[in-house]
């Protein structure tokens, strides 16, 4: 493969965590009851290592869950900002507001947090 690239020298490519690796390496949490975190994943952004900056992230977030006892699946979605990710995003696009019927806000990107506020936000549906 080296052999193929300019000046003989290789590159490994390093591929993110997929979104059903990323799902089973979240912790048990015992809220859920059966329910079964499957996927996880952002449109934008890698859920590990995150953004660059976490303290300026806006991303929209899909989950898919199942339920055992039903063989159910199904997928819900949230959009998971930090406040000057929300700034970032009236700046850039030169918008007034923004409309999201699931958000979450948070102070900064911390995937643990964002597990805790989705499994809350699931409970309470």
């Amino acid at each position: 493969m080296k052999d193929l690239l300019p000046g003989g020298k290789s590159k490994d490519t390093v591929w993110p965590p997929s979104a059903e690796e990323v799902a089973a390496s979240l912790p048990y949490d015992p809220a859920l009851g059966k329910l079964q975190i499957k996927r996880l994943y952002f449109d934008k952004t890698d859920v590990t290592p995150g953004p660059s900056d976490p303290e300026v992230f806006a991303d929209e977030l899909n989950i898919q869950l199942y339920d055992p006892d039903s063989g159910h699946y199904w997928w819900q979605s949230f959009f998971v900002a930090t406040p000057q990710g929300l700034a970032k995003i009236l700046r850039e696009k030169h918008w007034r507001y923004v409309y999201a019927p699931e958000i979450l806000v948070l102070p900064r990107y911390d995937l643990e947090e964002v597990r805790r506020s989705v499994v809350s936000r699931i409970l309470a549906d």
